[in-house]
């Protein structure tokens, strides 16, 4: 259990965080990543330290000009690994690691980077999916290709098979196998055989 510091120190505390922020010779994403975790050691709120914390970081970023982290979902990406978020804090903030900061930081400015990331992955796919819905558009079976690509996409699927295609969307082997080699011919989907079996690939997935 983190026992947060003696009253008469949080003023103090907060001063030097103040006299950090005002700093200009600091990069942005290591500021926002130090004044988080240092807000929740000097923890001078009774509740929501952690909620101020990662609204502190995003100001930061924001005034920062780093405008298109409005776009990225980080309280998401934190909810989805808290287990590791809580961990990094915890880490920095025991005395056994010296109280070294770095562990947060690293963590925190390596959670940025996914962040960003994975917008970047999501543009890309809207993209893909904006000129397949384009090139598709002649084809009677234009919908469900597009519908199939971002099926894929959503639930990040690296590799499908025709046989799964023929199952998600009701079709004969023969349609599945033709849709899957159209999307391959035109880069949507690369395509290997593995001994007897046919697979297609999403590039850039797992």
């Amino acid at each position: 259990m983190y026992v947060a510091p003696d009253a008469d120190k949080i003023r103090p505390m907060l001063d030097d965080l103040f006299a950090f922020l005002a700093m200009e010779d600091i990069h942005p994403v290591i500021k926002a990543c130090a004044a988080h975790i240092y807000f929740v050691t000097i923890h001078p709120l009774f509740d929501g330290n952690g909620r101020t914390a990662r609204a502190l970081a995003y100001m930061i970023l924001l005034q920062a000009g780093y405008d298109f982290f409005r776009q990225i979902p980080v309280s998401g990406l934190l909810a989805q690994e808290r287990a590791r978020y809580y961990k990094a804090i915890r880490a920095s903030q025991d005395p056994v690691n010296g109280n070294d900061f770095t562990y947060f930081m690293e963590y925190y400015a390596d959670m940025l980077l996914r962040s960003i990331s994975g917008i970047h992955d999501r543009m890309n796919e809207k993209m893909k999916v904006e000129a397949l819905r384009r090139d598709a558009a002649s084809l009677a079976s234009a919908d469900r290709l597009v519908a199939g690509l971002q099926w894929l996409y959503s639930k990040g699927a690296g590799t499908i098979t025709t046989d799964k295609w023929k199952e998600k969307f009701r079709v004969s082997f023969e349609t599945a196998r033709k849709d899957l080699t159209w999307l391959a011919k035109h880069g949507y989907l690369t395509a290997r055989t593995s001994g007897h079996k046919k697979y297609f690939d999403v590039p850039g997935k797992k």
